[in-house]
């Protein structure tokens, strides 16, 4: 090879290394390089080298895209996560049955690091992920939530309600589990709150192995279609005797003034856009016998209960501040027809109890939940599905953590350990459907802290330590149940 030979070689070797460093691959660079002199077979090398492709700057991308079934897109980063994606999971319908059809199942992954613990969120409803919830602020963690089968943009088409079980939910969690357990290798813990967090306790039921630890916040474990434990929670037990009065006095003046009320609630929803295809004085109805547990639930406060001096103005206000209107609009039925279906199917709810309303109730004389699920389904409650995720939790429910509010209308059907597990169930005596581990003094946070280091035997960062997160809320409401 003579002298000029060598230089142009020297010069492709430089061009082959440009390629490699900066995945330079574009055939104009190398077609100048032609017109410059250099010979046409040391160029075609030079060009062969140069379309390898660059390293990807997102290798978790790139794994994730390798998985069967899963559709993957990068989400804008995030205060809390530089790097986010939604994963759409191809789920069947009857994991028993492939035969059955599939729909698309909608995860929503949110990355520190892959050698981080994992905080896995089972929703109970439609959700589009979520801030950085405290769970992943104690563990810095690494944050997946799945939205529910049959909710928001995880239902199937047509919809066979007979799929809408909890235990194909808990395989739906547990091939999303299967999915990125190699990915990220380090504890995986579940959570949830109110209906999630019966999810990721019935997750816990079928599959006991799945994940290191749960944290189930405000979940109650109904019993019957309609639980008469609530009732007696709500009429004897919660608050005072006065407390309870007052309640129960509110509902009798709602009554009395619907011919004052029921104008403004047509208002209110025309100003929003509600449709009451069941009816204003139906919808109006039912926020009235629902207003004691909803009371309870979103913790609005005794002192805030207007009198009978009220006007109407305050009256209706208070209504609002206490009822989900929206329930009962045709937007809200259909949003939680999954929900309504689930309930008086399996895992059970509250009913309305009217004794002292006798006679006033004229659209709806006797109320029911059954009436807000689809129609033309058989409704009939699957005796004993509860009863044994009851059992299984009493009995051999470990490394399951229970927060619940001392005064949310569902801790009525809150779990009651019986010393044989390695469990612990925390109450917030003042709490509401919002209670979290930030909630409680610290004290009572050391405990659990304690329970995660036996467990887990991972870093701990008390919640002193981080920033106030977002996520499962105050001592107030809560987004989940309805």
């Amino acid at each position: 090879m003579n002298r000029l030979s060598l230089r142009y070689f020297s010069c492709c070797l430089s061009l082959i290394a440009c390629g490699f460093l900066f995945g330079k691959t574009d055939r104009l660079e190398t077609q100048s390089l032609e017109t410059q002199g250099y010979p046409a077979n040391l160029m075609a090398v030079a060009a062969k080298s140069t379309t390898i492709k660059p390293i990807s700057d997102d290798p978790l991308l790139e794994k994730l895209k390798k998985l069967p079934g899963v559709e993957v897109e990068k989400k804008s980063p995030s205060r809390d996560y530089k790097n986010q994606y939604v994963l759409k999971v191809t789920q069947p319908l009857d994991h028993e049955d492939p035969e059955s059809g599939t729909f698309v199942q909608y995860v929503y992954l949110s990355v520190v690091d892959t050698d981080k613990p994992m905080v896995m969120i089972t929703a109970g409803y439609a959700t589009s992920g979520s801030g950085k919830r405290e769970l992943a602020e104690i563990f810095d963690a690494n944050q997946v939530t799945v939205e529910h089968r049959y909710y928001g943009l995880s239902v199937p088409n047509p919809v066979v309600w007979k799929h809408l079980t909890i235990k194909q939910s808990a395989d739906d969690l547990h091939h999303v589990r299967e999915l990125l357990a190699p990915l990220f290798p380090n504890k995986w813990i579940s959570t949830g709150v109110s209906k999630g967090g019966e999810t990721a306790l019935l997750y816990r039921r079928f599959y006991p192995d799945d994940v290191d630890a749960t944290v189930a916040y405000v979940a109650p474990i109904n019993l019957a279609q309609e639980d008469p434990r609530l009732d007696d929670f709500i009429f004897n037990k919660l608050g005072t005797a006065e407390s309870r009065a007052k309640i129960s006095n509110f509902q009798l003046e709602l009554l009395k003034r619907r011919e004052s009320l029921i104008p403004k609630l047509k208002k209110y929803a025309q100003r929003r856009n509600m449709k009451f295809s069941i009816g204003y004085d139906v919808a109006f109805e039912y926020a009235v016998v629902e207003y004691p547990f909803a009371f309870w639930q979103y913790g609005v406060g005794v002192d805030k209960i207007p009198t009978s001096d009220s006007n109407d103005d305050e009256i209706f206000r208070h209504l609002l501040s206490a009822s989900m209107f929206e329930l009962y609009s045709d937007r809200g039925i259909k949003r939680y027809e999954a929900s309504f279906y689930q309930h008086m199917i399996e895992l059970g709810y509250y009913g309305f109890k009217t004794d002292h309303l006798e006679g006033l109730l004229t659209a709806v004389p006797n109320p029911t939940n059954l009436a807000f699920g689809p129609k033309g389904v058989d409704m009939t409650y699957r005796e004993g599905v509860m009863q044994d995720i009851h059992d299984w939790l009493v009995n051999k429910g470990d490394k399951i953590i229970y927060i619940y509010g001392g005064l949310d209308a569902w801790s009525g059907t809150a779990i009651e350990l019986q010393g044989k597990t390695d469990a612990l169930k925390l109450v917030h005596p003042t709490g509401a459907h919002g209670t979290n581990l930030r909630s409680f003094p610290k004290r009572e946070q050391k405990k659990v802290y304690r329970l995660f280091k036996k467990w887990l035997s991972i870093p701990i960062h008390r919640l002193d330590k981080v920033s106030k997160t977002q996520g499962i809320g105050n001592l107030g409401s809560s987004p989940e149940f309805p």
